[in-house]
C-alpha cells in the first residue's frame, strides 16, 4: 500500500485498524437493496460480561439459490453452505438482557429503519431468539414473515438428545478425561485426546470419534506406531494407559452411525433447502439406519423437516 500513500510510508498498525472498523461501519449503514426476498439470519454471540450481542445478518434467497445450485453441480457430493462473503450486516446491537420482547423490537426498529420487512428469519431454538422471531413474524399485516429453523441446530439438538440419555457417553468422557491427565506429559503425549468443550458437550463427538479410530488403529500395532512417531516407550505402558479403549469398540460404531445420519441430513439440506417434498426424498437415504440411537435419531430429524417444509 505504500506507493498509493502520498508520503511514501506504510500506514501503523492503528490505521490499519481504523480502516478496517470503517468498512465494518459502512457494511453495517449501507443502503440494502430494496427487494422482497431477503433472509433475516439472527442470533447472539457468547455471552460476555452482562449483555448478549444481538446479530442479524441477511442474505437474499435468489443468491443463496443460485449459488446453492452451482455449487451442487460442480460437487454433487458435497454440502454446500453459506460463506461470511455471502451475507450482509443488518444490525448488531448490545443487550443487557435477552428476552423473546426485546428480540421483537429490535427486528420492529430494523424493519421500520430499512422500510424492509424479510422473506423469513432463520434462527437457532434457544427460547428468546425463537420466540422473539416468531411475535415478529406473527404482528406483519403488510406481508408476511416465515419463521424458519437452522437444520445445523436441530441436528446439534438431536444428537444432543441421544447422547445424555447414554451412560456409556458419559462414562466414556471420564475416561478420556483420565488418560488425558495421564499421559500429557509423557512420551505417549503423542495420543492426547483433542481439547474437550465444556458448555456443549455433545459436540465433542465428531472430535472424539476421530481420534478414537486413530488411537484403535494404532493399538492394532503399537510397535509400528511408536517407530512413525520416533517414541521410544514399552509396549506394555502402552496398554496400561491406552488398552481401555478397546472396550468401547461397540459404542464407538453406534455414535458413528449418529454421526453419519447427521452428516446425510446436513447434506440434503444445505444442498437442496426446504420443500414440499424434503422429507419424503430424504427419507431413503436414512433407510440403512433401522435401529437403535441411530434410528431415533433419523426419525426426530425427518419429522423436524417436515415441519419445516412448506405445505403446498
Amino acid at each position: 500500500m505504500a506507493p498509493l500513500l502520498p508520503c511514501g510510508g506504510f500506514p501503523s498498525a492503528n490505521g490499519g485498524q481504523f480502516w478496517l472498523l470503517r468498512l465494518g461501519l459502512y457494511e453495517l449503514q449501507r443502503p440494502k437493496e430494496p427487494v422482497d426476498d431477503w433472509v433475516w439470519i439472527i442470533d447472539h454471540t457468547v455471552q460476555t460480561g452482562h449483555g448478549k450481542c444481538f446479530l442479524v445478518v441477511g442474505v437474499r434467497l435468489s443468491v443463496w439459490n443460485a449459488r446453492r445450485e452451482a455449487a451442487v453441480r460442480e460437487a454433487p457430493d458435497e454440502s454446500f453452505s453459506l460463506t461470511h462473503q455471502d451475507l450482509s450486516m443488518w444490525c448488531i446491537n448490545l443487550m443487557e438482557s435477552s428476552t423473546a420482547e426485546h428480540v421483537r423490537q429490535e427486528l420492529e426498529a430494523l424493519a421500520t429503519r430499512t422500510q424492509m420487512r424479510p422473506c423469513a428469519v432463520l434462527s437457532d431454538q434457544g427460547a428468546d431468539v425463537r420466540k422473539g422471531a416468531e411475535l415478529f413474524c406473527q404482528g406483519s399485516e403488510e406481508r408476511s414473515t416465515v419463521m424458519v429453523f437452522d437444520i445445523a441446530h436441530a441436528v446439534a439438538n438431536a444428537l444432543k438428545r441421544q447422547l445424555n440419555h447414554d451412560p456409556t457417553w458419559q462414562k466414556f468422557l471420564v475416561e478420556v478425561a483420565h488418560c488425558k491427565a495421564q499421559i500429557r506429559q509423557t512420551t505417549l503425549a503423542f495420543l492426547l485426546p483433542p481439547e474437550l468443550k465444556t458448555k456443549a458437550r455433545w459436540m465433542n463427538l465428531e472430535p472424539l470419534i476421530a481420534w478414537s479410530r486413530r488411537v484403535t488403529t494404532f493399538l492394532q500395532n503399537p510397535q509400528a506406531g511408536l517407530a512413525r512417531a520416533g517414541v521410544q516407550a514399552e509396549l506394555e505402558a502402552v496398554e496400561n494407559k491406552m488398552g481401555w479403549l478397546r472396550g468401547y469398540a461397540s459404542s464407538i460404531d453406534l455414535w458413528s452411525e449418529l454421526l453419519k445420519v447427521g452428516e446425510v441430513v446436513l447434506q440434503q439440506v444445505r444442498n437442496q433447502g426446504y420443500y414440499r417434498t424434503a422429507c419424503e426424498e430424504l427419507r431413503p437415504l436414512l433407510s440403512e439406519f433401522t435401529r437403535g440411537p441411530a434410528r431415533d435419531m433419523s426419525d426426530e430429524c425427518l419429522k423436524f423437516i417436515q415441519d419445516q417444509s412448506p405445505a403446498d
